[in-house]
């Protein structure tokens, strides 16, 4: 009984959701250490990543309309309206291009 309680609280909490997103998102560049070379070129597939970006997008809202309509609004921005190569590109993103970045001030000598 009370296990039930546990669980049912953790499941709808949002605090949980919003740290299990966390250490997902900071966690992520470890996994992939583990993983073989030849797994390195299925996750390279176009298909693949854009399912990825819906896994990711269900977790977080857990509501599979919400996430797709968020996947679609991240193709759309990533491979259009942000895409510096597209000609559906914002053009304050086409004029910051090729811009150089501004030096770094040189560190303090360290003891």
């Amino acid at each position: 009984m009370q296990y039930e309680n546990f669980a049912e609280v953790f499941n709808s909490s949002p605090f949980v959701s919003g740290c299990v997103m966390l250490m997902m998102n900071i966690g992520s560049k470890y996994v992939i250490m583990d993983v073989p070379n030849g797994m390195n070129s299925f996750f390279a597939h176009p298909w693949i990543r854009k399912l990825t970006i819906l896994c990711i997008a269900f977790i977080a809202t857990r509501n599979i309309k919400i996430a797709l309509l968020i996947s679609l609004l991240f193709i759309l921005f990533s491979r259009f309206l942000m895409n510096e190569k597209s000609k559906c590109c914002i053009p304050f993103i086409k004029k910051s291009v090729g811009i150089p970045q501004p030096e770094k001030s040189p560190s303090i000598n360290k003891q």
